[in-house]
């Protein structure tokens, strides 16, 4: 956060794509996005995750994929006692840009603005999970998160309200 920024504005602590190598099987692979995201959840303690909603797209086999992966994460945060939410495409696009059919360069460009960014994220899906996190966020001061335990006692949250997205972490915390 930046000195003078208003309390509740985000801030980004975290960003990336989680990457498995193509050379392993289906289920070692999503063995791998589980831990990685279980390693994420635990390293930076989120009250929730916030992942895009599942949607049928012209390539079967890619959206099957998709949501295997979403349901590894998915899996993670629900055996750790987070909550999910879930958002849709639009409703992202929406609470980022002000328009629900926005394209990827407008939602790019929003995200540098509302993260105060020099240079947003080169990556689609580093762009999409921020969207993502940053509507959580913005849903948020609508949305009741009641405290959960995680690991051992230690209460589950940041200050700050969004979370990543399946696959595409992005963590964005309130100081």
């Amino acid at each position: 956060r930046f000195v003078g920024a208003p309390r509740d504005a985000p801030c980004l602590i975290d960003c990336g794509t989680l990457k498995t190598s193509p050379k392993k099987k289906t289920p070692e692979r999503l063995r791998e996005i589980y831990d990685l995201v279980l390693g994420l959840i635990q390293k930076h303690s989120p009250r929730a995750l916030a992942v895009e909603k599942a949607f049928y797209g012209k390539n079967v086999l890619v959206a099957l994929t998709i949501g295997q992966a979403r349901g590894a994460a998915i899996l993670a945060a629900a055996n750790l006692g987070l909550p999910i939410f879930e958002f849709s495409a639009r409703e992202v696009k929406q609470a980022v840009t002000g328009n629900g059919a926005a394209d990827k360069t407008q939602v790019q460009y929003m995200i540098g603005q509302l993260l105060s960014l020099k240079n947003p994220p080169d990556s689609p899906d580093a762009c999409d999970a921020l969207a993502v996190a940053l509507t959580y966020h913005f849903r948020s001061k609508t949305i009741w998160v009641a405290p959960q335990p995680l690991l051992g006692g230690k209460a589950a949250g940041l200050t700050g309200r969004p979370r990543g997205r399946t696959g595409k972490p992005a963590l964005v915390k309130d100081l």
